[in-house]
C-alpha cells in the first residue's frame, strides 16, 4: 500500500511539474518565435470553437504517448510533460478552463470591436473578411461576362431557377435570403445555402464528410461605385477551420459594357490533425479549381437566357447564323474571333454532355475516372500536378491517373472523346 501511495504521489509530482514546465516552455517558444530566434512554428492551442470530441481525441492521444513513455523512469518526467502540454493545448480555450479575467478581457475587446464597427458602418457598411494566418490560398481567378454590371447584379439573384433544386444545379437544395439593410447607396444581404454533398473524400478525412452541408454568404452592393462583393464561409465543420471565398464584380475597365469578376479565397484547418491537414486543405483547393469553370459556364448560360438581346455584336452574329435552331453562346470567345458556328455548337454540346454526366447514376468507377480525365484535359490541359498517395488518397490517385492518361491531346479532341464516351454509355442522352 505504501509503495502504491508513494508511486501515485510521485506521479502527481511528475504531472504537476510537467504542466508547469510545459506552460513555461510554450510561452518561451512563442516569445522566441516572435523574436525570430526559433524557425519552427509553435502550434497554437485549439480554438474556443473546437468541439468536445476533438479535445478528447487529442487528450487521449497524448495520454497514450505519455503512458508508453512513463514505463521507464528515465523518461518518466518527459512523459508527464507531454501529457501536461497536451492537456493544456487541448483544453486551454475551453470555457470551463478559461479564467473569468480572460473572459472579461475578451468581452471587452469584443465590445470595442463592435463599437468600432458601428462607427465604421455609419457611412458605408463593411463586410467582415476574416483572413487567417498560414492559410492555403486559392489561385486568383478572373472572368469577364459580356453583360452590363446592372444585368449581372440582377442575374446573380436569379442564377438558380425556381423552384429548387435547379435541374442544372441539383446540389443546391435550399437558399434562405435575408435583406440585412438597404439604402439608396448600399444593399447588404445574407444567404444560407443548403447543399447536397456528394464529394468523395479519403478514408482518413471521413470526419469532414456529411450528406448535407451549409454555406453562409454575405453580400454588399455599392451602387455608387458599382461594386458587388460576396464573402462566403462554411457553415459546417467550423470546429476544424474555415473555407473562405471572396467574389468581387465590377465593370470591366477595358470595356465598361462588360463585367469583370475576380474570385479569391483560402482554406485554413488548424483543427485537423497535422498529418492530414495539408491533404484536407489541398483537397478543398482542388475542388475549387475543378468546379470554377463549371460555375462560370453555368452563370454565362443563365445570363444568356435572362438577357438574350444584350451585346449588339453577339446578337448580329446570332441573326446571321445558318441554323436558327441553335441559340448563340453568349460570352463565348469563339464568335468574337470569327470561329465557325459549328464550333459554338460543339461547345454547347459539350456543356450539355457534362451536365448529363453529373446526373448519370449508372456509371462505373472506371467510367467516372475516364469522364473526369477527359473533362480536366478539355478544360485545364495537361496534368502537371504531383500524384497523390494511393494509400492515403486512393480516389485522388485514381483521378490523377485518369487525367494523366489523356495527356498531350488537344482541348477539342478531349471534348469530342468526352461526347463520344457518353454516347457509348447512353446512346439516347440527347433525347429530352
Amino acid at each position: 500500500m505504501c509503495v502504491y501511495v508513494g508511486y501515485n504521489i510521485e506521479s502527481i509530482y511528475y504531472y504537476t511539474t510537467g504542466v508547469v514546465f510545459s506552460l513555461a516552455t510554450h510561452n518561451l517558444f512563442v516569445f522566441y518565435q516572435g523574436m525570430e530566434l526559433v524557425g519552427v512554428a509553435v502550434p497554437p492551442p485549439l480554438g474556443k470553437d473546437a468541439g468536445i470530441m476533438l479535445r478528447l481525441q487529442y487528450s487521449f492521444a497524448c495520454a497514450v504517448v505519455a503512458s508508453s513513455l512513463s514505463t521507464t523512469r528515465l523518461v518518466g518526467q518527459a512523459a508527464f510533460v507531454i501529457l501536461g502540454y497536451g492537456l493544456f493545448w487541448s483544453w486551454q480555450s475551453h470555457f470551463l478552463v478559461r479564467s473569468q479575467a480572460v473572459k472579461r478581457k475578451k468581452a471587452g475587446k469584443r465590445r470595442k470591436r463592435k463599437k468600432k464597427g458601428r462607427k465604421a458602418t455609419d457611412g458605408a457598411p463593411v463586410l467582415n473578411i476574416n483572413y487567417r494566418p498560414g492559410a492555403t490560398k486559392y489561385p486568383e481567378k478572373r472572368v469577364v461576362y459580356e453583360h452590363s454590371f446592372d444585368n449581372v447584379v440582377k442575374g446573380v439573384w436569379k442564377k438558380l431557377r425556381e423552384p429548387l433544386p435547379d435541374p442544372k444545379q441539383p446540389d443546391v437544395l435550399k437558399v434562405e435570403t435575408t435583406v440585412v439593410s438597404q439604402t439608396e447607396k448600399y444593399e447588404v444581404r445574407r444567404r444560407v445555402f443548403t447543399l447536397k454533398n456528394e464529394e468523395e473524400v479519403p478514408w482518413a478525412l471521413k470526419f469532414l464528410s456529411k450528406d448535407i452541408v451549409t454555406f453562409e454568404e454575405d453580400s454588399l452592393l455599392d451602387v455608387e461605385n458599382k461594386t458587388l462583393t460576396f464573402v462566403t464561409v462554411n457553415g459546417d465543420f467550423k470546429e476544424y477551420g474555415q473555407i473562405l471565398d471572396v467574389q468581387v464584380y465590377q465593370p470591366d475597365p477595358s470595356n465598361p459594357k462588360h463585367t469583370l469578376m475576380v474570385e479569391t479565397g483560402e482554406v485554413s484547418m488548424p483543427g485537423v490533425p497535422g498529418f492530414v491537414r495539408s491533404k484536407a486543405e489541398s483537397m478543398v483547393v482542388d475542388g475549387f479549381n475543378e468546379k470554377f469553370q463549371i460555375a462560370v459556364d453555368f452563370f454565362t448560360e443563365r445570363l444568356a437566357e435572362l438577357y438574350p438581346n444584350e451585346g449588339g455584336d453577339d446578337a448580329a452574329s446570332a441573326a446571321a447564323a445558318p441554323d436558327p435552331a441553335v441559340p448563340p453562346c453568349e460570352g463565348s470567345k469563339a464568335q468574337d474571333d470569327g470561329v465557325p458556328s459549328s464550333k459554338v455548337v460543339d461547345e454547347k454540346l459539350f456543356d450539355s454532355a457534362t451536365s448529363r454526366v453529373r446526373k448519370e447514376k449508372s456509371l462505373s468507377s472506371a467510367q467516372k475516372v475516364d469522364f473526369y480525365g477527359l473533362f480536366k484535359q478539355a478544360t485545364v490541359g495537361d496534368n502537371k500536378g504531383a500524384r497523390p498517395s494511393g494509400f492515403t488518397d486512393p480516389v485522388g490517385a485514381a483521378k490523377w491517373d485518369g487525367w494523366k492518361k489523356y495527356q498531350g491531346i488537344s482541348s477539342d479532341d478531349a471534348k469530342k472523346k468526352y461526347i463520344d464516351l457518353l454516347a457509348g454509355v447512353s446512346p439516347n442522352w440527347q433525347t429530352p
